[in-house]
């Protein structure tokens, strides 16, 4: 009797690599606020993938370093400012030169492996967090068209990084997303450069557990959320101001000015999570 050997099916990924990729997915979940892909790397581990817009604009985004120096830091004693970095997502005229965002800054991405692994059960290890990027283009002109804007404000000790693709989503269909951190708040924020108050690019949370069990704590927070009011502009434009018909996006000023708004007759959007 001869015997015939089955052809070896294809291999199965251990438990640990179904594990990693399972936690990576639910990462990309978590900045996505829908579908994800995770992709091995040889070298430097799961590499995410956001999901692309579905919309018919192409994305373009911008960054903004904004310091209102009217009040002090609601966390920080020692700081005699209030500092908000945001991100604005948009619908781009062209994106032809220009290059694609990065999801995380290389500072919040190491940040992030160290801090919000943690707090959302994410693998502490084997994630490539700073090699991903976005799907929209670095300082692309805007359309010259008025558009609705949109606040997307992260939740408790998120940062803005969480929910990009859904704000890539909506600006693929014509919207205007301006995404904020909330510095002290966010695990992590990183700025372009240190200050006289500040010796570190970076700041982390000031939470150490669950605000929710520290009433004066979760009231700071919600507070901190809720002001409405322009600041004064340090290194960039004010996030208090108008998209319009111009299609002008912010450009950072040279040195510090007033609140102004950006462009002629436009819809008014304004700052209400500092």
């Amino acid at each position: 009797m001869t015997s015939t050997s089955c052809p070896a099916g294809p291999r199965r990924p251990g438990r640990r690599g179904v594990v990693m990729s399972a936690a990576a997915l639910s990462a990309g979940l978590l900045f996505t606020g829908g579908t994800a892909r995770a992709q091995a790397r040889p070298a430097g581990g799961v590499t995410l993938r956001l999901p692309a817009p579905t919309g018919p604009h192409r994305v373009g985004t911008t960054t903004l370093y904004l310091v209102d120096r009217s009040r002090r830091d609601p966390w920080d004693p020692a700081f005699p400012v209030r500092e908000v970095m945001a991100t604005i997502l948009y619908p781009a005229r062209t994106v032809r030169g220009r290059p694609l965002a990065p999801h995380m800054t290389p500072g919040a991405a190491a940040l992030f492996e160290q801090i919000d692994v943690h707090i959302h059960g994410l693998p502490p290890s084997g994630v490539d967090w700073a090699a991903t990027t976005t799907h929209a283009y670095t300082d692309a002109p805007a359309q010259a068209v008025r558009r609705p804007v949109l606040l997307h404000s992260p939740g408790g000790a998120d940062p803005r990084s969480m929910g990009t693709g859904l704000a890539e989503e909506l600006a693929s269909h014509g919207f205007v997303v301006v995404t904020v951190d909330h510095p002290g708040d966010a695990s992590e924020v990183e700025f372009p450069a240190t200050t006289a108050y500040r010796d570190r690019p970076w700041r982390t949370t000031v939470f150490r557990g669950d605000p929710r069990t520290d009433p004066p704590l979760e009231r700071t927070m919600i507070e901190t959320r809720r002001a409405v009011r322009c600041p004064t502009v340090s290194a960039g434009p004010s996030i208090c101001g108008e998209w319009g018909a111009t299609g002008t996006q912010p450009a950072a000023p040279r040195s510090p000015r007033p609140c102004t708004r950006t462009a002629v007759r436009p819809r008014r959007w304004c700052w209400r999570a500092i």
